[in-house]
């Protein structure tokens, strides 16, 4: 209700077939996607769908997207409160048929806890967006804002299940198949701005790995013949990342759209995938 304040809510209880306590994890996965295609057939528009494991998010999106309905998705994290009408904002630039992504805007709040960091993160997300916005008025902003953006579906690629920053990998490969990401600053979402330096530096360190991450397998997007964003991607993310570190750490986050389809292969695999890195650039597709 917090992130989608002007949508109904119905809460579904299969209590035909309660308990569920007994039966075995293939007949409740079978439970459970009919009870999915039953709200889709009723018309609901959004379905949250639980996994019995944490794999991730980007293994979810692998999952999840491809089996989405609607001709666009909307990704979100958790913790964030979207503005009323933000979803309309964000997706009103897709009537542009050369406009694959677009990317809302982050706006960091303070609280009673809130430090010299957190007001300093707010400086920082205010240039970030000045940025942003400007490599979209040129060309393609490079990445997104994980807390609200959204794709064309038949545009996604699934992307490693380890995957750190699928707010930019998602994005930056859409941007190779010749489509545009833009900034829309009209789709807001807010979040609080880190109370102390130690939480700060958590996140910082996520990111700051997931960039060598992204650059590591991503080798096309430091080639200037092979990127058409190349000197949004080494101006705006190469030059934070100072020296590489021997190893990235993966992250966890069972977040992921709404949609139907098989839920058995989107919640019972829990594999880490092979770390073959990534070198060419994905097949250009012109924009329809």
């Amino acid at each position: 209700r917090r992130i989608l304040p002007e949508l109904d809510y119905v809460y579904l209880g299969d209590s035909g077939r309660a308990p569920y306590g007994g039966r075995d994890l293939d007949t409740i996965l079978d439970f459970a996607e009919q009870c999915v295609e039953r709200l889709f057939d009723e018309g609901c528009r959004v379905v949250v769908v639980a996994c019995p494991a944490r794999r991730g998010k980007a293994a979810v999106l692998n999952d999840l997207v491809p089996k989405a309905r609607g001709e666009v998705v909307v990704f979100a994290d958790a913790r964030q409160r979207f503005e009323t009408g933000a979803l309309r904002a964000l997706v009103a630039p897709f009537a542009d048929p050369h406009v694959g992504a677009v990317s809302g805007e982050l706006i960091m709040t303070d609280n009673a806890e809130a430090t010299a960091i957190g007001k300093g993160l707010g400086f920082y997300w205010r240039y970030e967006k000045f940025i942003r916005r400007n490599e979209a008025g040129v060309d393609s902003t490079v990445g997104a804002t994980g807390a609200i953006y959204a794709i064309r579906r038949d545009l996604f690629e699934p992307i490693p299940d380890d995957t750190i920053l699928d707010d930019v990998l998602i994005p930056v490969r859409i941007a190779a198949q010749g489509y545009r990401v833009l900034f829309e600053p009209g789709a807001r979402a807010y979040d609080r701005a880190a109370a102390t330096a130690q939480e700060e530096l958590r996140r910082k360190v996520r990111t700051i790995a997931g960039k060598f991450q992204l650059f590591s397998r991503e080798r096309w997007l430091l080639d200037p013949f092979r990127n058409r964003l190349w000197l949004q991607t080494v101006s705006h993310t190469g030059f934070r990342c100072p020296s590489s570190p021997p190893s990235a750490p993966t992250s966890s986050c069972c977040t992921g759209p709404s949609t139907g389809g098989r839920l058995r292969r989107r919640c019972s695999s829990t594999r880490r995938p092979s770390a073959a890195t990534r070198a060419e650039t994905p097949d250009a597709r012109s924009p329809s």
